[in-house]
């Protein structure tokens, strides 16, 4: 195939660039995922196959030793007749380890260009209109400055209709007076996100929902739990508050399978929508049901194809590579117009030395930000917290250990955890003070309630939002009940959490 000559003009020097950087940080190979497909040169891919070849034998510090140890006598050979180790030195030094990126980007642009001649067929020299300029893709992406994503994106968009000028349409930018237009928009709640109050008329989580002003696109949004608190769950009954305002929602899921997400939803529906309290998760999954649950069964299919499959778009991934959801967001934004991006769940995993990876979970949210950003959605994240917290009375960005620069990009984040027993007897230090306020000679008052002692709750904290008050600054969380049964939650009230830590042998006796 014959490229443009812009394409191919100083690949060598590109290529020995990002080279010259991964022989100073090899580590950067696994960072980026970068393998020898990615250089044509045959040096380059020599040069790859040293550094893949180390970093199968663990080695991280590069020497001329630890290279002929781990090679053929053919690669040494060829390792000599390339100026061993010397070369090597030479690519080290002429480059900067800051502008890794930028090398590896523009690395990255010319294998870019290389598949959309060869694999797409496009023509990038012929002179076009775009925008109110005529000129070529590759004269455009220059003049623009853009990287290898935005020209991914641009071409997606271009390809689909979806943007007919520069990607630059979406700067905006005002002088002068406040326009009438602001006053209009902020008096019929223009400011407001999506509210999550409720399911159609089901209560859901109308205080967090109104206290943080809804869900709004452009923002990435949180919901961190342990294991077992019931994070999918409550997913699962946001998806369908979201739905049932007419958002149209990608919910990605790395746990579970598209089946299970039927599931929850059904039993929802079985529960809340018809009233019927003789069918649960365990009894649906065992198939154990009578023709008249069978009937039963049906109808909630029925309710769910009418009132929320349009806007229910549903993906199970084998594991959490976040490349895979960008892939499907990218996918579903530009073909079904997608509001919300839903994604379950980000997990504080362990290496096999023992250490979270908080860099990958940071750099993962990140992701789902940009995502949300450039594609104008509703972002909304499960992460499982580490269950080293477990026993903390009160959640808060502790709680996210190594990875508490995630909180920097959420609009906001609420975490939840079960309520303990204990914390209904009000002669414990750890009584919980459940209360409604209720306005009584024009101020609003504290009203204590009786929570039922056999009842199954959790307690949620806003732990942070742009918008409202969080629990560090007004000692308040929010009682939810759940019921496991129907896989439903509901806001109950308000309490005052007491700071500790509750010891589970203390609660076992």
């Amino acid at each position: 195939m014959k490229y443009p000559e812009s394409i191919l003009k100083g690949r060598k020097s590109i290529e020995g660039c990002v080279l010259g950087c991964l022989f100073k940080d090899i580590l950067l190979m696994k960072e980026y995922k970068i393998k020898e497909s990615d250089f044509i040169s045959t040096e380059g891919k020599f040069y790859c196959g040293i550094l893949n070849n180390l970093l199968r034998n663990n080695i991280c510090e590069i020497t001329d030793t630890d290279i002929r140890l781990t090679s053929s006598d053919d690669v040494i050979q060829q390792y000599k007749d390339y100026g061993g180790m010397k070369t090597i030195e030479k690519l080290k030094k002429s480059v900067d380890l800051k502008n890794f990126q930028s090398y590896l980007d523009e690395l990255c642009k010319r294998n870019l260009f290389m598949k959309l001649v060869d694999e797409e067929g496009i023509d990038l020299e012929t002179p076009r209109e775009i925008g109110n300029t005529r000129e070529s893709y590759l004269e455009f992406f220059k003049s623009q400055h853009m990287t290898s994503d935005e020209i991914v994106k641009f071409l997606s968009l271009r390809i689909l209709n979806k943007c007919e000028t520069s990607i630059n349409n979406g700067v905006k930018e005002a002088t002068g007076k406040i326009p009438d237009e602001y006053l209009e928009r902020l008096f019929t709640g223009g400011k407001l996100g999506v509210l999550f109050d409720k399911v159609e008329d089901i209560t859901l989580l109308p205080h967090i929902s109104k206290e943080v002003l809804g869900l709004k696109k452009k923002t990435l949004s949180m919901f961190g739990a342990f294991v077992n608190v019931g994070k999918t769950t409550i997913l699962c009954n946001i998806i369908l508050s979201l739905a049932s305002k007419g958002q149209t929602v990608l919910a990605i899921t790395n746990e579970m399978e598209i089946d299970d997400f039927y599931t929850n939803f059904i039993i929802y529906i079985i529960n809340n929508f018809m009233k019927y309290k003789g069918i649960n998760k365990r009894k649906l999954k065992s198939g154990a049901l009578l023709d008249d649950e069978k009937n039963i069964v049906r109808k909630a299919k029925e309710i769910y194809d009418e009132k929320f499959s349009d806007n229910i778009i549903l993906c199970s991934t084998p594991d959490s590579d976040i490349e895979i959801a960008a892939s499907l967001v990218r996918k579903y934004s530009l073909s079904k117009n997608i509001d919300v991006l839903c994604y379950d769940t980000f997990k504080q995993n362990f290496d096999k030395d023992g250490e979270v990876s908080y860099k990958d979970l940071i750099k993962d949210s990140r992701t789902v930000y940009k995502l949300c950003k450039t594609y104008d959605l509703i972002g909304l994240c499960a992460i499982q917290l580490s269950q080293q917290y477990f026993g903390n009375l009160v959640l808060d960005l502790s709680m996210l250990a190594g990875a508490k620069q995630i909180n920097e990009i959420l609009e906001n984040l609420f975490m939840m955890r079960t309520l303990y027993k204990v914390e209904l007897d009000k002669n414990s230090k750890y009584y919980i003070h459940p209360y409604r306020k209720e306005k009584i000679d024009g101020k609003w008052e504290e009203k204590e309630i009786e929570l039922d002692p056999n009842g199954n709750y959790r307690v949620a904290f806003i732990t942070k939002a742009r918008d409202c008050q969080t629990f560090e600054d007004s000692n308040e969380a929010v009682l939810l009940s759940y019921n496991g049964w129907s896989g439903t939650f509901k806001e109950i009230c308000l309490c005052h959490p007491q700071r500790g830590f509750i010891n589970q042998n203390y609660l076992k006796k």
